[in-house]
């Protein structure tokens, strides 16, 4: 069973759980899908197939090249690509997305709308308000499923920093807000760290706001955060390849699937 398997097998088990809608669509959008195609690629240019299905005009992916072989029964062009590039391109398309039709439980079709949202929700809505802190604090009564997914997403990001902490942050004008604090970022990672973390957060049902500092391991501010944050692990890569390929790196409520 794979992982898009297991996410949609809990979010049909919890129709009306919005956590596991947005589990979903965060699997799906660090899931390698493959494209069936048309007519073999032209350079970077791709047609994808299209079928009709409830009268939509519909592309179909699968998350296993063996799984599109078994739905065509024959050799047929596809394009492999991450579940969040399919989803930028097919936002504002009206197409539709048939996953896994007919070789899987997980089969699902994403209507437009599906994509609209999705791709919106992949733009990258983080915050960063880094206007000078009056103070932190430890960030008391840490919303679980808030805390797992950033705990998910770092793990992720092996290589990419050294360290992230999380904090109640009090700003100089009176406001709160959660700050997450990346200590020793790697040369050229925080627009994709910063897209990473942004998604995480998204993907929860919290509603949680969080603004994301870059701090030097020697930064001065740090004695405070490390004091009373808390810590999550970036595990060291295990080769530099796989700080270029790590998960998600390269509003609300989330649609109801049919």
């Amino acid at each position: 069973m794979s992982r898009l398997d297991q996410a949609h097998a809990r979010m049909i088990a919890a129709p009306d759980d919005d956590a596991a809608r947005l589990r979903y669509f965060e699997t799906l959008a660090d899931t390698t899908l493959y494209l069936l195609l048309d007519t073999d690629p032209e350079g970077d240019r791709i047609r994808p197939k299209t079928v009709t299905a409830d009268g939509i005009e519909t592309v179909l992916a699968f998350d296993h090249e063996e799984r599109l072989a078994e739905f065509t029964g024959e050799p047929a062009p596809f394009a492999e690509m991450p579940g969040r590039k399919l989803a930028e391109m097919l936002a504002g398309s009206n197409l539709a997305l048939g996953l896994n039709i007919g070789v899987a439980a997980s089969e699902t079709l994403l209507p437009p709308e599906a994509m609209v949202w999705l791709g919106e929700m992949l733009g990258g809505q983080g915050a960063e308000q880094m206007v000078g802190l009056a103070g932190v604090a430890s960030p008391d009564a840490l919303d679980p499923d808030l805390e797992a997914a950033l705990a998910a997403k770092l793990h992720g990001a092996a290589g990419l920093a050294e360290q992230a902490v999380l904090v109640t942050a009090r700003h100089h004008d009176g406001a709160q807000t959660l700050l997450l604090a990346i200590i020793g970022a790697a040369p050229g990672v925080a627009a994709a760290l910063r897209q990473a973390i942004a998604e995480a957060v998204g993907f929860t049902a919290s509603g949680a706001t969080l603004d994301i500092g870059f701090f030097a391991p020697g930064d001065r501010a740090l004695a405070d955060i490390l004091a009373v944050g808390r810590a999550f692990t970036i595990p060291e890569p295990a080769s530099r390849e796989a700080v270029a390929t790590a998960p998600g790196m390269d509003p609300a409520k989330p649609p109801r699937l049919r």
